[in-house]
């Protein structure tokens, strides 16, 4: 016996809550731009623009390499760099953060392959 609401309502439901969410934020912020008399559209500097993409194009730059060469060898790079652009800068912490999920990784795949899942 299932309890619970039918999944198609309840994405209905979420989509409603999200949406009216949305608007009531867009009208608030219309709301304290208009008391405070700015304008209605400006652009950011580039600074900021480039602090908010640049996690993006890390990401796609992976998945652009990952075309091309297996995850379980990428995988030690894409940890590794990504917590020393993050700011660490001891070489054991970094060798230790990339290492270990790339080995998880692999020993699962190799568990799957020897299933016969994947």
């Amino acid at each position: 016996m299932a309890f619970g609401m039918h999944p198609q309502r309840l994405a209905t439901l979420g989509a409603w809550v999200m949406l009216i969410c949305a608007a009531a934020l867009a009208i608030g912020s219309l709301i304290t731009l208009r008391k405070h008399r700015s304008s209605l559209f400006q652009l950011p500097p580039l600074t900021n623009v480039w602090h908010q993409a640049w996690p993006f194009l890390y990401v796609l730059f992976f998945i652009v390499l990952a075309i091309f060469l297996p995850l379980t060898w990428l995988a030690p790079f894409i940890v590794g760099t990504l917590v020393a652009l993050l700011g660490e800068r001891r070489w054991h912490v970094i060798l230790l953060a990339a290492a270990i999920p790339t080995a998880a990784l692999y020993l699962l795949t190799v568990h799957l392959m020897r299933i016969g899942v994947v």
